[in-house]
């Protein structure tokens, strides 16, 4: 693992058990070979940092080191550039960034320019009402109570990462971990020719979420929580964190982007012509392959039902467990589309999945446009026969309509009501045409 003094290095360590776990090393602004240490080789339960970075010794590939760093950080620019000047970074440079604010980020592993490893610590800085309303108010990801903690977490929504003890709220210090991601409201978003108003994100994801959990995905727990302005965000509990006696361990995780190498701006399938088949080469070659893909397959026509229609790589993981044996992580980020849709919002007839269902020719996108022999032919792909398709798809769609019927009574709020009506009414007519085809 030598390298050039001069080139700036940064360290990767597993927290869990503080072992040096390998290093990158910046030979130039795009090449940024990485190589695992010689103890994590040599160690038994050792597992990749990436599927795109299998357990070799010598260089991995720096074009898959590089994507996995990007894919590690925040999407928007802004939200680097106001990282990277809080901790004294002159630039938003990817990897001085993540060498200072690398510690708490997505997965079992610790970024830092130290060799040393980490000592995980259990200290916690409790947040006030006040401090709260202000950070929820204001939608930021710190503030200067935050101290020197920093979040460190992926994606295109305003969000920031705190930990919950005992019904509390408290920003980790030092080298502590937190527990949730707090995800603020997007805003209305204006487009050329229409006007989206997802000002009511926080509700859509919860009712979106627990309608999955209801039809028995694997979803994190969330809860809405308002500060004393009434304003709101969604407290998502982490899947890769793991919190009991005063201690906390990670879980390593990898979403679909830094699986496949790809750049965080080339997410979706009409931008890197990665399609679902793609998918089912990794799942099938998980720990747990046949529930991996069912589950996936399932998840798909839930996001036609949904109006789900962000779901590109970055929105699907896996747990990479020691050993390097991996599964598919719980389902993460379901918005439904619905609410959008009306006057000057969304044209239903435009509402596109970010990855298609197969087709004849190429791939279906469009929600409206996909029919039965669709949803039997991307079954195809998941090695799932059509009578076997038909009968899980029956099955579905039967227990969709009662989760629907759950989730209504549950959440009677008059604040859930817009999206609850654009779902139910827009997933029932897609319901009634698929029983229609089927029976």
């Amino acid at each position: 693992m030598g390298a050039n003094l001069s080139n700036p290095i940064l360290y990767a360590h597993s927290t869990n058990n503080n072992m040096l776990v390998g290093q990158f090393v910046q030979q130039s602004k795009t090449y940024w070979p990485f190589s695992y240490s010689d103890e994590w080789l040599a160690y038994d339960s050792a597992f990749p940092i990436s599927l795109s970075l299998p357990l070799v010794k010598g260089e991995c590939s720096s074009f898959n080191a590089l994507n996995f760093i990007h894919n590690q950080l925040p999407d928007l620019k802004e939200e680097r550039l106001s990282l990277a000047r809080s901790v004294g970074v002159q630039s938003n440079d990817e990897f001085t960034l993540l060498s200072k604010i690398g510690h708490d980020c997505t997965g079992g592993i610790s970024f830092s320019e130290s060799r040393e490893p980490p000592k995980i610590g259990w200290k916690y800085r409790e947040i006030s009402a006040t401090e709260l309303n202000e950070l929820v108010t204001q939608r930021k990801s710190f503030l200067p109570y935050f101290g020197d903690y920093r979040p460190c977490i992926s994606g295109t929504q305003r969000k920031t990462t705190l930990t919950k003890l005992n019904g509390k709220w408290y920003v980790p210090q030092e080298k502590s971990l937190s527990s949730h991601i707090i995800k603020y409201p997007m805003d209305v978003i204006a487009q050329s020719n229409s006007v989206l108003d997802m000002s009511g994100s926080v509700e859509n994801e919860l009712i979106c979420t627990q309608i999955a959990r209801e039809l028995g995905f694997k979803v994190p727990d969330i809860e809405i929580m308002t500060a004393e302005s009434g304003a709101k965000a969604l407290a998502v509990k982490r899947f890769d964190r793991c919190f009991g006696d005063g201690a906390a361990t990670r879980r390593h995780q990898e979403d679909f982007c830094q699986i496949f190498g790809v750049p965080e701006h080339l997410k979706y399938q009409s931008e890197n012509n990665l399609s679902v088949s793609k998918i089912v080469d990794v799942l099938s070659l998980s720990a747990q392959s046949k529930a991996n893909n069912h589950d996936f397959f399932k998840f798909m026509v839930l996001q036609c039902l949904l109006g789900a229609t962000d779901g590109h790589l970055k929105n699907f993981s896996v747990h990479i467990a020691p050993g390097g044996h991996y599964q598919l992580a719980p389902f993460y980020d379901l918005l439904s589309a619905y609410p959008a849709v009306g006057a000057t919002g969304l044209n239903k007839r435009k509402l596109k999945l970010a990855m298609g269902l197969k087709a004849s020719r190429g791939y279906k996108y469009h929600i409206n446009k996909i029919c039965l022999r669709h949803i039997e032919q991307t079954a195809a792909q998941f090695g799932i026969s059509n009578a076997n398709c038909h009968e899980i798809v029956s099955t579905f769609l039967a227990q969709f309509s009662s989760a629907l019927s759950s989730i209504d009574k549950r959440f009677p709020g008059q604040e859930f009501a817009l999206v609850k009506d654009a779902i139910f009414q827009h997933a029932t007519e897609i319901v009634e045409k698929l029983n229609r085809t089927i029976k």
